[in-house]
């Protein structure tokens, strides 16, 4: 008897161009469906097994996915999602009409929704900052941070709407600003209403009238992903993070080997039992997650995760240097493939070219970048050209990231100086208005 061979499915959505073909050109797609834009189906010259679509019609895509299953011959017994952004619901949507075993709903409300994140970190005794649900000021729970604080969405929105509050007064100011923004965002789906469970009882959510307040932790930023299955943990990459001048902005991420990592005090055994504690956490006994995290006198403190690797411009680095991606060896241990991956010893840097504020870009010149011949830039990406227009708003910064480079083995000790010199190097001019 014939037998349908077995494919795992892949809606990669909220994933930019670059980030994504990295890590599919770092596994064997023959039995992966990648459900994309055009643009990423064009660059693997459009092979069968990509399906372009927006993913705004699902019964249009589970056709679209019946009608390439039943021409290859095939049998869908796995997926991966990456849609916290979305409260994974895409993927979970996909999983339901096919039968297949995905994340059960209390993970994915761990990994998606903060304040459940939190909660859980508490249980399971994973260090985490204190925390509350606010929609205004003078709420009671309030009372229990101090200033500064940290106000954000509870949903996932990456680096955008979080607002650092050092006294009453700006939080009042920005509580305020994040309801009216919020409300503009009708047809954003990461602000739908939600339910959840709380303290074993479900309620519902609005994404734009409750936020999570949580006290500002001082200290360095550090960003890994971790691979577990059943209990055994390796940890795919390690970031520091050197920070811009907006709160949950980066300038740069030096990408770390174990020795540098032990260096700055992060003890491998700590962090892989800090890996557990949020395994444990999200309830999950294989997969791939993220952990943002600081390290302070000597502590981890656990800011968020997800069920998914970062993604972020290290990605391309790290697929540079190691050979492998975080997000390709998901899709390997969701397909039951060995990996045997392993961190190299090369190091490397991303670091941003930044636009000093909004307005129109003047001028964009990289070509004294030439000069610096001592440092090993092994990639240059630019974002925008001379007379885009830059938008930089209280809430999202976005804009002014112009590009980035990638540096191969720049020793710790000269991270901050390579900044620096890569500052002066690149003349980025804005005009106001």
């Amino acid at each position: 008897m014939f037998k349908l061979k077995n494919t795992l499915i892949f809606p990669a959505i909220h994933i930019p161009d670059i980030y994504l073909i990295c890590s599919l050109e770092s596994v064997d797609l023959k039995d992966v469906l990648v459900i994309c834009e055009e643009s990423v189906a064009e660059h693997f010259g459009n092979p069968y097994n990509f399906i372009v679509d927006d993913l705004k019609s699902m019964d249009r895509l589970f056709l679209g996915i019946e009608e390439w299953g039943k021409k290859n011959e095939r049998h869908f017994n796995s997926i991966i999602g990456i849609d916290d952004e979305e409260q994974f619901r895409i993927t979970k949507k996909i999983a339901d009409h096919f039968k297949i075993d995905f994340y059960s709903d209390k993970t994915l409300q761990a990994a998606s929704n903060k304040f459940v994140m939190k909660k859980r970190f508490e249980k399971n005794k994973v260090p985490t900052g204190k925390f509350c649900l606010v929609s205004n000021s003078d709420d009671s729970p309030v009372d229990g941070i101090k200033f500064p604080n940290v106000l954000k969405p509870v949903v996932s929105t990456g680096s955008e709407f979080i607002f650092f509050n050092r006294n009453k007064a700006e939080l009042d100011k920005n509580i305020k600003i994040l309801k009216g923004v919020s409300q503009k965002y009708n047809d954003d789906s990461r602000f739908n209403e939600f339910s959840f469970i709380d303290e074993g009882k479900e309620r519902m959510m609005d994404p734009k009238k409750e936020f999570l307040l949580e006290e500002y932790v001082d200290g360095v930023e550090y960003s890994l992903d971790f691979s577990i299955k059943d209990s055994d943990i390796d940890i795919l990459r390690i970031v520091k993070k050197f920070s811009a001048s907006q709160i949950g902005c980066f300038s740069s991420f030096y990408l770390m080997n174990k020795g540098s990592a032990e260096h700055y005090g992060l003890n491998w055994d700590n962090l892989k039992e800090m890996c557990k504690g949020v395994a444990s956490s999200l309830m999950i006994k294989k997969g791939v997650c993220m952990i943002d995290f600081k390290f302070v006198d000597g502590r981890l403190n656990i800011i968020e995760t997800s069920i998914r690797p970062g993604l972020s411009t290290f990605i391309p680095l790290v697929y540079r240097l190691y050979g492998y991606t975080p997000l390709g060896i998901m899709i390997k241990t969701a397909q039951g493939v060995p990996s045997n991956e392993e961190m190299g010893e090369d190091e490397g840097m991303v670091i941003y070219l930044l636009a000093p504020h909004g307005g129109k870009l003047t001028k964009f010149d990289i070509s004294r970048l030439k000069e610096l011949s001592d440092i090993d830039v092994i990639d240059v990406q630019k974002f925008d050209e001379t007379g885009d227009i830059l938008v930089d708003t209280e809430f999202d910064h976005h804009d002014l990231q112009l590009g980035y480079m990638l540096v191969k083995n720049p020793g710790r000790e000269n991270a901050e100086k390579i900044i620096k010199r890569i500052s002066e190097a690149v003349v980025i001019e804005v005009k106001d208005g």
